[in-house]
């Protein structure tokens, strides 16, 4: 029988609910899945920057460095003369805590004081601030972070910031300065060249961290031996006016320069002002030489002391007889340079001491420059006593300025911590080639016979000239409170470099005699110095043959060792 089926014309069927069904459900589940793909996208792209670029949150100081274009300028690097970082920008963790997630604040607080160098109070009153942020500590090591994170306290959180860092520690402090906290410049190369460095570019310095270490060692022995307050050292290249090393003592951690007290931030060579002695003599004797007020070979009477006006002038260690002008600059005679003094002029000497800048600052690329402190009135017996050192202040670079100019056939070259390509001024021609010579062979003197024999090690031909003056405090002398130095010339063949050091109110001892003056704690300064810097700078010894080679190396680690 047939039958006809049912007509289901305007009605669902099941198999039709369930297709309309899976529909509805494949759509759904494509829409979740592109949501899942679009977030595992995000997610991978996130890690990618952060395995690739790292986390990077600037704070106040670092956003204030932002170029216009957006990139982030870190200050730039300082290096030596070698390309030796001595100042560089750091990138380093800090810490800090959501004060309203801390359960226990005394657990937190002695957990953090045995791993960082604070105490459980100090934690406790940072934390006591409120808020939802404090600084706990900045700038940690990788150590301390570590450490840090093993504690596992949700609480605390890293931050990156960035930190100037010295890697050569005091050994350049009063150079290079310091900065502040947002990385500006506040002293030193980092003030001077402020602007520079913050637009990152890298400051190239004429220093040396070699030589820098080695004079720096050597000072502070002879501080150290003649119980001395401080002394100070300069190594400058005669021939360009760079700066090789410059030392201050005391000196101080320029990370923590708030620590350090004045006299500790106190560059002595270039804002101290100090009479620097029978030094002046080089440049009193080469005014008079340069003028034809007198010659090598004139005799002057230096019998007996010098009365002018109210004033006496005497002879440390008196020859008490007539000198000619070589005797009296290699028996450092106070007497016979006065009487040079009177006849050279007081115009004529203080006309050569304007042309050495010794009126007014040093033209150097730091901030710190002081003014020295001359006669207020030039008499008679200013002039005589200024001849010699007495009366007349300077700092110790001014007296390295001007004596380099004497020893370079006369020419003065402005100094600089920074390598300069070429001259905007030509260098000012103080004397003659022929006075230079003169000079020159009146110093080797002063070395091979006289006060500097204790400045020539072996080997070498050195030239120089020792200083030792009583110091003003207070207005007033203070008998025993010497200022001591010796300004030394090498090779003296064809001179490159002059080195000067002075200690500050050494004291005398029984292998000295008890003398303390520049003769005895300078000179042995710059022929420890000299034996040890000139290898390094291309100057080799008379006498480096194998076993003298040998015996440098001997001396070099037995110094070392002590």
């Amino acid at each position: 029988m047939h039958k006809t089926l049912p007509d289901n014309s305007g009605h669902i069927t099941l198999d039709g609910q369930r297709h309309g069904f899976l529909q509805k459900a494949h759509l759904r589940m494509a829409m979740v899945t592109c949501v899942l793909m679009l977030g595992f996208a995000a997610i991978a792209w996130r890690l990618a920057q952060l395995s690739l670029i790292g986390v990077y949150a600037p704070d106040a100081a670092t956003a204030g460095q932002m170029q216009t274009a957006g990139v982030i300028a870190l200050r730039g690097s300082i290096t030596d003369r070698n390309g030796e970082n001595i100042a560089t920008t750091l990138r380093m963790p800090s810490l800090y805590a959501d004060p309203t997630l801390v359960s226990n604040a005394d657990t937190l607080a002695r957990a953090l004081s045995k791993i960082l160098p604070v105490t459980p109070a100090a934690v406790k009153n940072d934390l006591a601030r409120g808020g939802r942020f404090v600084w706990l500590y900045r700038n940690l090591t990788p150590k301390q972070q570590q450490q840090i994170n093993d504690l596992g306290y949700p609480e605390l959180g890293f931050r990156d910031e960035y930190r100037r860092i010295y890697p050569q520690g005091n050994l350049l402090s009063h150079v290079l300065g310091y900065t502040d906290s947002d990385g500006n410049g506040i002293a030193g190369l980092e003030k001077q060249y402020n602007g520079l460095l913050n637009e990152g570019d890298v400051l190239h310095t004429t220093l040396d961290i070699r030589v820098q270490n080695i004079l720096k060692r050597a000072v502070q022995q002879s501080v150290t031996r003649f119980q001395a307050i401080g002394g100070a050292g300069i190594m400058m290249d005669i021939k360009t006016g760079e700066i090789i090393a410059m030392v201050s003592l005391p000196d101080f951690d320029p990370h923590n320069p708030a620590d350090a007290p004045a006299e500790k931030r106190f560059n002595r060579n270039t804002t101290g002002v100090f009479e620097m002695g029978s030094t002046f003599k080089i440049f009193s004797i080469a005014a008079a030489l340069q003028k034809g007020a007198t010659t090598p070979d004139e005799v002057f009477d230096a019998t007996a002391p010098l009365r002018i006006g109210r004033h006496t002038i005497r002879d440390f260690h008196a020859e008490k007889r007539p000198m000619t002008v070589r005797e009296i600059f290699l028996h450092s005679s106070n007497i016979g340079t006065a009487l040079i003094a009177q006849k050279l002029g007081s115009d004529n000497l203080q006309n050569f001491f304007r042309d050495l800048g010794l009126f007014s600052r040093v033209h150097i690329d730091l901030p710190e420059r002081a003014l020295p402190l001359a006669p207020r009135r030039w008499g008679e017996a200013a002039t005589a006593t200024a001849s010699y050192g007495h009366g007349f202040a300077v700092t110790p670079l001014h007296l390295t300025v001007g004596a380099a100019a004497i020893v370079n056939n006369g020419l003065l070259l402005p100094p600089t911590l920074t390598p300069k390509p070429q001259l905007k001024t030509p260098a000012a021609r103080i004397i003659s080639p022929q006075t230079s010579a003169v000079m020159r062979s009146m110093l080797e003197d002063v070395t091979a016979k006289g006060t500097g024999k204790n400045a020539v090690p072996a080997g070498y031909r050195v030239g120089g000239k020792t200083g030792t003056a009583e110091k003003v405090v207070n207005g007033r002398y203070k008998r025993k409170a010497l200022y001591s130095s010796f300004i030394g010339f090498f090779p003296m063949d064809r001179p490159r470099y002059v080195l000067l050091v002075s200690i500050d109110e050494p004291q005398g001892r029984k292998d000295t005699f008890g003398y303390a003056t520049g003769g005895w704690t300078a000179a042995p300064v710059v022929r420890q110095v000299i034996t040890e810097a000139a290898p390094l700078l291309g100057i080799a010894s008379d006498n480096m043959t194998y076993g003298g080679l040998r015996d440098y190396v001997a001396a070099i680690s037995q110094t070392n060792a002590e």
